[in-house]
Parts: structure tokens; sequence; C-alpha cells
């Protein structure tokens, strides 16, 4: 019901919107025409109709330190109209100008220096949708962090809210530095709406290049003590990929020269929609990145409830000689610690739960490594359960949940008659949020806590998850990208086809 009536809203938000336009923007049109002119009596303009608009005053101002006149036209009619420029200097050239008025009175100039009067209201309109999205994103999403704080959709509006806080900073800059000349000029609203994403990836591109550097460095220190292989040198991948993807933008510009005039009208249509998907692409990335580092980081500093029956210890690569290595270490310190606290707070024992087959390399599964550690500090064996099957984290979470409910079965009498089971995780930080989004896929409803790693490590790893994360959800992710890509080539496909940009 709540959906709904956002739903009824939006569109009443809309309609409004659409009323002001039709009422403030049609029926007047102001045409702008550089010409060194200094007495607007000699000025006369001639048309041929009639019926389709009139002249209602014309002035003379300056322009980038120009002379520059300024035609204000009305509409009395539907049509076609093509209107001849004199002056009155035998010198200067007759200019000659088409324009359009339809039937609902609005009246546009056909060619790309087109312009609307009063469209200085649309970019506010703009402004106000995107405060009224930042607002309502950020309420769905402090909804959704209360219920599950793994949620893929936490990380996506994340990434959104920062690309409209962005946007709405750049556009209401433009609405207190615009001028008459970029506050009816069509191609200029055009372009703020298709260079948003341009500007954003401008904007963050320090950001980017600093984080491509830093990539860099941690990798080769990542590569020096763990080794060289495909998985350590993502971060140098992901960082020169980052940078390019940005300068592609210029690339694509010089290439483009070289091939087609793109200050011709069609030209010009091309290269918009070249680096439009360009920037598309690069800002998606960065916002998904940035929703990405925001909840990754967040899930690795919450501590749930002291209130648990069982906590998964996420197995890892270990030792030859079958111990833990220090990063599966951390992760069952972490697990200690927390059963530790919850003794300490409410007196509750809980049962731990190794989680980790054996791989082809390891001599013995990575769930008896970390059952070997526990006892060694002190658990007792009656307190730890053994899945030594799984390869992946979904399976970590699928065979040990399968295990827990069987045990909880066992002890409090069929599922059916009690409570499911209160279920915490124990995992590397960078690891926590994309561990509990496979579970809540899975319908496990578990929080986690996640331990200390190298900074070295943590970067490449927070890289990773990044990718995996992105992933997961790929398919959503091409069709978001898609439709933005899809409604700006709409806007240019429009522009092309009636010459209004």
């Amino acid at each position: 019901m709540k959906k709904l009536g956002r739903i009824v809203l939006i569109i009443l938000l809309f309609v409004v919107i659409i009323i002001v336009d039709y009422l403030v923007i049609r029926h007047t049109h102001t045409w702008y025409e550089l010409a060194d002119v200094t007495d607007t009596g000699k000025v006369s303009i001639t048309m041929d109709r009639d019926d389709v608009v009139e002249v209602t005053d014309i002035q003379r101002t300056e322009y980038n330190n120009e002379n520059m006149l300024v035609i204000n036209l009305k509409a009395v009619g539907k049509g076609n109209v093509n209107l001849t420029l004199k002056t009155g200097d035998p010198d200067y050239p007759e200019t000659q100008r088409t324009f359009y008025v339809d039937s609902l009175g609005f009246v546009t100039e056909e060619n790309y220096l087109g312009s609307l009067n009063d469209i200085t209201i649309i970019r506010y309109e703009v402004l106000i949708i995107c405060i009224i999205m930042i607002v309502n994103i950020y309420i769905k999403m402090r909804s959704i962090s209360k219920e599950y704080r793994y949620s893929y959709r936490l990380m996506v509006y994340s990434g959104v809210i920062v690309f409209l806080v962005v946007t709405a900073v750049l556009w209401l800059i433009r609405i207190l530095t615009e001028d008459f000349y970029t506050s009816t000029q069509l191609f200029t609203l055009y372009a703020d709406i298709m260079y948003s994403f341009h500007v954003f990836a401008l904007m963050v591109f320090p950001m980017i290049f600093i984080l491509a550097i830093f990539l860099i460095i941690s990798n080769i220190v990542l590569i020096r003590h763990e080794g060289r292989n495909v998985t350590n040198m993502l971060g140098i991948a992901l960082g020169v990929l980052l940078v390019s993807m940005t300068a592609a933008t210029w690339f694509a510009y010089s290439m483009l020269g070289t091939i087609i005039d793109v200050h011709s009208y069609r030209g010009m249509h091309i290269e918009y929609i070249v680096e439009a998907v360009i920037d598309v692409v690069l800002a998606y990335l960065e916002c998904m990145m940035v929703g990405t580092t925001i909840w990754t980081l967040r899930a690795a500093r919450h501590v749930p409830s002291f209130d648990k029956d069982y906590i998964i210890i996420l197995g890892c690569s270990i030792r030859k000689d079958g111990t833990v290595t220090p990063l599966l270490r951390g992760r069952a310190d972490r697990a200690l610690w927390f059963a530790r606290k919850q003794k300490e707070s409410t007196g509750k024992d809980i049962i731990f739960v190794a989680s980790g087959g054996q791989g082809d390399d390891e001599v013995v599964s990575e769930a008896e490594a970390i059952k070997r550690y526990l006892l060694e500090s002190g658990v007792e064996p009656d307190h730890i359960l053994l899945e030594d099957k799984s390869t992946t984290t979904y399976e970590n979470m699928k065979f040990s949940y399968k295990l827990i409910r069987e045990d909880y079965e066992k002890k409090t009498g069929t599922v059916k008659e009690v409570k499911a089971p209160e279920i915490v995780f124990s995992t590397t930080g960078y690891h926590v949020f994309r561990s509990g989004h496979i579970a809540v896929c899975q319908g496990i409803m578990t929080a986690g806590i996640g331990c200390r790693t190298k900074w070295y490590f943590y970067v490449n790893a927070l890289i990773r998850e990044f990718v995996a994360n992105m992933n997961i959800e790929r398919r959503k992710h091409i069709k978001h990208v898609a439709a933005i890509i899809l409604i700006i080539a709409v806007m240019l496909a429009y522009s092309y086809r009636f010459n209004i940009l």
C-alpha cells in the first residue's frame, strides 16, 4: 500500500511539473543573434507567414564583449515560419532562422542553438526531483538496514545517493551562475542533463586516481608478502582500468575528431552518445564502488547482540602442515572473543560451527584445522560442530545452516515447535557484507562479525569483494546501465529528429 502511495505521489508530481511548464514556457521565444548593431531602430524582420509568430520586442545587449540582438517572439498559431533579419548595415549579411510552433504553443528554433523562454524553471524542477529522490532513497535505505544490513539494495542505494547529491550540487551551481544565454538555450539544458555523468566522473577522478595508485602500491607489497598470482594482481589491474576509463572520454573525442566532424550537427550527436556511454559506465562503477565500500566498512565494524546460539567460522586456506593461517586464526579468534563477551554479558554459551572443506593441496579440511585451533584455545569438544564439505562461501552458509538446524532440532524439539536458532558468523572484516548477502539470499537470517587483517591485503580484498558483489547481481547492473544509456539515446534521437539540440 505504501509503494502504491509513493507511485501515486510521483505521478502527481510529474503532472504538476508538466502543467507548470505548459503555463510558463509556452507561447514565447527569444532569438539571440550576435550582430554589431548599435541602433535597433534600423533592424527589421520579415517572415514568410504572419499567422505563426509575431515580433514583440527587439533589444541590444552585450555577451562576451560582443553586441547581441535579443528578439522576443510570441506564438500566434501552429506551423513553421522562416524569419529574415536585416540590421540596416549593408556590410552585415541577412540572417535567416526557421521556427516551429506546435499544437501546445511551444516555440522552438530548428537548429542546435534553439531556445525556450524561462527554461530555468526546468532546472529548478530537476533540482527538486533530485532532492526528493535523495530523501526517498535515504528513508528506504534506513528502513532496509534496520531489517537486514546485508541487502544488495543498500549498496546500490548508497551509490545512487552519492551520485544524486553531486548532481544536485552541480545543478544548484548552474542555477546560481547562469546568465540569460544559458537560462534559455536548449543545448545547455540537454548538455547539463547528459553531462551529469561526465562531470561526476571528472569530480571523482582525483579520488579514483589516488585510489588507483594506492591499489598498485598495496598490490606490490601484497605480491612481495604473498607471492605473484592472478588474485593478488587484481588491484593493479583495476587501478589501471579506472584511470584508463576516465581518460577514455578524451581519447574517444580525439578519435572521433579524426573520423567525423564533431562540430557538425550529426557529428555532435554521435560525440554525445559515445561520451555518454563511457561516462555512464564509469560513473556507475564509481557509485557502486562507493556503495560497496560504505557497507563493507559498516558491516565490518558492526557487533551483533550477545544472544546467539551458534557462531559459524568461515574457512579459508590453511598451511601445508594443517594449521591455521594468520587470516583464518583471526576469524577463529574473533569468534572466541564473541563467545567470551556473550558469556560475560548474558551467561549464555554458544556452539561453534567450523566450516570449510579440504582443498586439493590441503592435508586436512579447513574445518578440521579450525576445530583443532578451538580445542587448543580451550573450547569443549561438545561445543563444536564440523562442516567439512563446503568449497565456497555459498556452501559454507548452506551446509552450516543445515547442520545447525539438525543440531537445534535434536536439542529443542521439532523445528515447528521452537523459534529459529540465533546465528552469527565470523569472517574477515572485508568479507562480512558479501557473506551476509549470500546468507540472506538463501533465507538464512544471520549477522556477522569481522576481524582485522593487514592493510595491503585488505585493500586488494576489498576490490575482490566489490567485483564479487557486482558479479552476484550482474544482470541487475547491466539492466541499470542499459536503461540509463537508453534514456540518453532516446533524448539524443529525439533531439536529432526534431532539430532542437
